[in-house]
């Protein structure tokens, strides 16, 4: 039942029509996003911190690994953000009837 009414909610709230949402609907959809949010948030700082932090001989940052975290954090929203742009894209073309054709997936210049 759980499963059925957050696919009911995010569809709703992903088609524009959050003012069709129950307020209970709408607290599930605010803790569900709530979630997602720290679950990115954990994986983000866990990858980066794996990635770039390996000298545990001091109790300084070096400047490298905080380039390297800089780096990092900068490349996953920049990713986060054109796959979102992507997926908008592609929800725009499907409601406009233009989801056959599609169009296909370029990378950024």
């Amino acid at each position: 039942r759980q499963d059925s009414l957050d696919t009911c909610i995010l569809h709703v709230a992903g088609s524009g029509e959050m003012e069709n949402l129950t307020p209970e609907q709408r607290r599930q959809l605010e803790i569900s996003q709530f979630k997602d949010f720290l679950t990115t948030y954990n994986d983000v700082t866990e990858n980066c911190f794996n990635d770039c932090v390996c000298d545990f001989t001091s109790r300084r940052i070096t400047k490298q690994e905080v380039d390297c975290c800089m780096h990092c954090v900068d490349k996953y929203m920049k990713m986060s953000q054109r796959v979102s742009q992507r997926l908008q894209e592609h929800y725009t073309l499907q409601q406009g009837g233009g989801g056959a054709g599609g169009s296909q997936l370029q990378p950024e210049r």
